[in-house]
């Protein structure tokens, strides 16, 4: 029939359809914060797994027969999920369908485990993170005929237009299969080159003058990391900067606090003996949280010169707000 609606929806729908679940989740998050800030603040980088929890649960059971494979997004662009017999799936189909998708693009960037922990798991999880996100984009770009990506894949489910009729889907190109295969066993040589933020490793030292400073009143956490930066004159590089970075997290909003910032500056120093090679010391102070689905952050920096710190704390101090 000329003009109908095909069955399988198109990528532009479902990509439709997850900015307005995603939307909806952010707008549920702000009031969320609204009353629970102070808690979001404390619990830290662990904070994300608050939205993690309301993530699984919202497209976990709304994917399911409960709400017939719909979102509120999929309902108002009208697609949902089904089996290839077109019947909505039960709920741990879709929750396992939802955590293949969700987990390796959740821990992007998430700092949750412990160092120890990710000494054993760092490998292994930074192979299933690059697979997974590589495989699922790779796929939702190139897959054609039964336009499945890797979740979709692993649970046998369609994503389809609610009001088109049912219709038998061809096989998969099996080439995609074999890019998929091929698409993990790079992911297993790419952590040698690539150092995603969940895997950094800290020597004895950083660790122990993080330990120190998270002592310190108000803070809860702290990082430690060392940088260098070129110093340019007339487009020549002329020297090299050499700096210790400290980033606190706080559980009050003092991130003002200048007198703070000096104290952590000189704990630093002391703590740490690789900080008295540095050339200057700078400590950001941040308030805030991120719970996945919202954040909210205020910072301030504070440069604080090597040398002069170690004169007695006369020190030079330049002062600046980061949005």
């Amino acid at each position: 029939m000329v003009g109908r609606k095909p069955w399988l929806a198109s990528l532009g729908r479902r990509v439709i359809a997850f900015s307005i679940d995603l939307l909806l989740l952010c707008i549920f998050g702000f009031f969320l914060s609204l009353a629970y800030e102070a808690s979001f603040v404390q619990l830290g980088a662990r904070g994300v797994l608050i939205g993690m929890v309301a993530a699984l649960l919202y497209f976990g059971i709304l994917n399911s027969r409960v709400s017939d494979g719909q979102t509120l997004g999929k309902k108002l662009t009208r697609i949902k999920v089904v089996d290839r017999n077109g019947k909505s799936i039960d709920l741990l189909r879709s929750f396992v369908r939802y955590c293949i998708f969700a987990i390796p693009l959740s821990l992007l960037g998430v700092d949750i485990l412990s160092e120890q922990l990710m000494r054993y798991i760092h490998y292994p999880l930074t192979v299933i993170v690059i697979g997974s996100v590589v495989a699922t984009v790779y796929l939702l770009l190139f897959n054609y005929i039964t336009k499945q990506s890797l979740h979709d894949l692993v649970v046998r489910t369609l994503v389809v237009n609610s009001a088109a009729p049912c219709e038998s889907v061809r096989p998969m190109w099996r080439a995609h299969l074999s890019v998929t295969v091929l698409i993990f066993m790079m992911a297993t040589v790419m952590p040698r080159f690539i150092d995603l933020p969940m895997s950094q490793d800290h020597s004895i030292g950083l660790a122990e003058t993080e330990r120190l400073l998270r002592e310190e009143h108000s803070v809860i956490s702290a990082k430690v990391t060392q940088g260098e930066s070129t110093l340019y004159r007339s487009v020549r590089p002329v020297d090299a900067l050499k700096r210790v970075e400290v980033s606190a997290m706080l559980a009050e909003n003092i991130i003002s606090d200048t007198e703070l910032a000096r104290k952590l500056a000189m704990s630093t120093l002391k703590a740490y003996q690789k900080a008295k090679d540095s050339d200057e010391i700078v400590v950001r102070l941040n308030y805030g949280f991120a719970i996945g689905i919202w954040s909210r952050w205020s910072r301030k920096s504070y440069r604080f010169q090597t040398a002069d710190l170690s004169a007695n704390g006369l020190d030079t101090v330049q002062a600046g707000d980061q949005s």
